[in-house]
């Protein structure tokens, strides 16, 4: 048997996020690669799941991003027992360090992920001035240490494009590759949805579902005020938030203000999600600002009917004519959609079946995994073809 490459993946944390669950369900159905995965803090949801799929992974808990050096004297054992081919690193805090680490083994290839617009010109509009100070020196010294980087892999062609355009990165470093979800799980047995509505005492209501972190670019405050001029015409209609952040107590309090606390709920953070997804009958995605929405992607998988934000991101992953759109940040446009999605559900399904069918085609987990595997292959024999093809 041929001895399975080593790629060594350096991530933040292991928490719910999007960039963290990618990590974890791509390197879990990996066929002809052994991942080793280093996270830097203590967040660790996603470990058990790794280390039952046979996984190594090594938890440094560092609780100061300054002490660098110190971070460095604890991966750097780490990557002499491992001594893999290829370094993948993923979120700012890991490719820093990855960049540094890339000086002292320069004959390990070194892989950074975007998965998001951190330097667009929406992200800067939305800052403070002394935010704004400090973005830019960030986005400086990522510009100045991009060139040590063997190839970066982009989770969509927007945020390649933005990314290329705030880095100065030659745009045959840059392949995209899509996050993947698996198929299967979305497919709910009809009797297991309708114990969960009674045992969540939803029978006979219309739920419309959101799901993301509680935070001010993922826009629930905008959904809850277009519900909030929906729900009065729609009494059999409710609204669920999943997700935790910064911003719940501005939610709640919104909410109380609007007088719809009893059409609410936040039910924070969930591990069920193909199983709320199931119960839904609209699936809000309002967005201000994204990388790869999995969120998108894994209720375009459930088959449901999608009302999104026009975001570039969402544009990408969901085609026009399998979903609703609306003017980002625009309520009434917002509400206007729920309201034409409630009373043509049944003509607008063909949206949402499409919506699924794409979604199989193109986001598959198998096909997702395999492609990652075929760029690591193409990037040690420096043969490209894969590459080339992803550019």
């Amino acid at each position: 048997m041929n001895k399975k490459m080593t790629v060594l993946f350096l991530i933040d944390g292991l928490g719910l996020g999007g960039a963290e669950t990618s990590i974890t369900e791509i390197t879990s159905r990996f066929s002809k690669v052994k991942p080793v995965i280093i996270h830097l803090h203590d967040i660790i949801d996603h470990k058990p799941y790794l280390v039952q799929n046979g996984i190594q992974v090594y938890s440094l808990n560092i609780r100061d991003k300054k002490d660098i050096k110190g971070t460095l004297d604890k991966i750097r054992p780490i990557v002499v027992e491992v001594q893999p081919s290829i370094i993948h690193s993923t979120l700012h805090w890991s490719d820093h360090l990855a960049r540094l680490l890339k000086k002292e083994f320069n004959n390990i290839k070194l892989i950074n992920s975007f998965v998001s617009n951190t330097y667009g010109k929406d992200r800067y509009r939305r800052m403070s001035f002394l935010r704004r100070l400090k973005l830019k020196w960030v986005e400086l010294k990522d510009k100045n240490s991009a060139p040590i980087v063997d190839l970066f892999i982009s989770n969509s062609k927007s945020i390649k494009k933005d990314n290329i355009k705030a880095l100065g990165i030659p745009e045959e470093k840059v392949v995209v590759i899509p996050r993947g979800r698996n198929t299967v799980l979305y497919d709910i047995p009809e009797k297991e949805s309708e114990d969960f509505k009674r045992e969540m005492g939803v029978q006979g209501k219309d739920i419309i579902l959101n799901v993301g972190r509680l935070i001010k670019t993922k826009a629930q405050l905008d959904l809850i005020r277009g519900f909030s001029k929906v729900a009065p015409q729609y009494p059999d209609t409710v609204l669920w938030l999943v997700g935790e952040g910064d911003c719940q107590e501005l939610l709640e309090e919104e909410i109380k203000n609007l007088k719809i606390t009893d059409r609410v709920l936040l039910l924070g953070q969930r591990t069920d999600i193909p199983l709320l997804l199931s119960v839904a009958k609209i699936f809000v995605f309002p967005s201000h600002l994204e990388g790869m929405p999995g969120a998108l992607i894994e209720a375009m998988m459930a088959g449901k009917l999608i009302i999104s934000s026009d975001i570039p991101e969402n544009r990408e992953c969901l085609p026009s004519d399998c979903g609703l759109f609306y003017k980002t940040g625009n309520t009434g446009g917002l509400a206007n959609q729920m309201v034409s999605a409630l009373d043509n559900f049944e003509r607008l399904q063909d949206k949402a079946e499409r919506a699924r069918d794409f979604a199989t085609q193109n986001y598959d987990l198998s096909k997702i995994s395999s492609l990652h595997e075929s760029v690591y292959f193409d990037l040690i024999k420096d043969n490209n073809s894969i590459i080339k093809e992803l550019i």
